[in-house]
């Protein structure tokens, strides 16, 4: 086998074997083509092409030069030049035209296998070394191709097995992240343990002696001082629910169907922190919290937000109003 030629001073493979094959058959070989003749327009190859055993010779040779046209050189399997002329050379032995032809495409086969394990597409690369070792079982670039070729497999299964460790080693840190554990204070607080209105001022038995003795009566207790709007205490939930009706019953406390447990801050991770917020919950009567006010937290400011995002998600039992509860979320870094 020649040596292998650099791409650019290949042959056109098309033109000299399709006249190697006309001369083999008897005829002539045609004239040269200028250079600047356009090539032969490319067609399409089959859906499904025959395989090469299944064509007489003479349907064999006219595929294999129509392959050449077409630049089907070794590519796809089953239908392609050289696959093509290693049928021709079985049938027909040492034909010189047929010959030809395989030493001219086995510099194509050559770089078309170091393409392939450049693109990491080992598998074809091994199927044309395969046609390259049936081309020429003893071509000097055979040791140097497989070489390669298992040099590449072993670096792609290294650098898979180091992308396997990191993703495991990832999920192992993933699975070490600490967890806050959280405690539920009290059970769910009814609406009806909403602050109490102020009480009335003096009855009136307190003021009827001074009405009787005809002294004027004395100016009643003042009121306590109503809270202005948008000063209310972190205490209150910020749409406190209605108050039930006068000698109406307290509501039963809401079971906790769903808790979401809130992530332990990485900031407080680091600085090595624990600490908890009490939370008060206003929750609907689909038992969706509509509502999340903090009444504490302990240091403030670090476990405020994981808290409030995490019971937004809570679930509790339906009922047939709004009710509130109060709960506390101890963030307590693992040992």
């Amino acid at each position: 086998m020649p040596a292998l030629l650099h791409p650019a001073r290949l042959p056109r493979p098309a033109l000299l074997v399709t006249a190697l094959l006309l001369s083999a058959c008897g005829g002539e070989a045609p004239p040269p083509v200028p250079a600047a003749a356009p090539a032969p327009p490319t067609e399409a190859a089959p859906a499904a092409a025959p395989a090469a055993r299944q064509l007489d010779t003479a349907a064999l040779k006219a595929r294999a030069a129509a392959s050449l046209a077409a630049n089907r050189l070794y590519a796809p399997a089953g239908d392609n030049a050289v696959e093509d002329y290693l049928e021709l050379r079985e049938r027909l032995g040492t034909e010189p035209a047929v010959e030809t032809a395989l030493v001219d495409l086995a510099p194509y086969v050559v770089i078309g296998s170091e393409q392939a394990m450049a693109a990491g597409a080992f598998d074809e690369a091994e199927r044309l070394l395969g046609l390259l070792q049936r081309m020429d079982a003893e071509a000097p670039a055979l040791p140097r191709l497989r070489e390669a070729l298992a040099q590449a497999r072993s670096e792609a299964e290294r650098l898979a097995a180091e992308r396997a460790e990191a993703e495991r080693r990832a999920a192992e840190a993933a699975a070490r992240q600490p967890r806050p554990t959280e405690t539920v204070a009290t059970a769910p607080v009814p609406a009806a343990t909403a602050p109490a209105p102020a009480p009335p001022p003096a009855s009136a038995p307190a003021r009827a002696p001074a009405a009787a003795s005809g002294l004027p009566a004395p100016a009643p207790a003042a009121l306590p001082a109503t809270p202005a709007p948008g000063t209310a205490s972190r205490e209150a939930p910020a749409s406190p629910p209605p108050a039930p009706a006068p000698g109406s019953a307290a509501a039963a406390p809401r079971a906790l169907l769903s808790r979401v447990p809130p992530r332990f801050p990485e900031a407080a991770q680091r600085r090595r922190l624990e600490g908890e917020v009490e939370l008060l919950l206003t929750i609907a009567a689909d038992g969706s919290v509509e509502g999340v006010d903090v009444l504490r937290a302990e240091p403030p400011g670090v476990f405020d937000r994981e808290a409030v995002l995490a019971a937004r998600r809570w679930r509790y039992a339906p009922a047939e109003g709004r009710s509130t509860a109060r709960v506390v979320l101890t963030f307590r870094r693992p040992d």
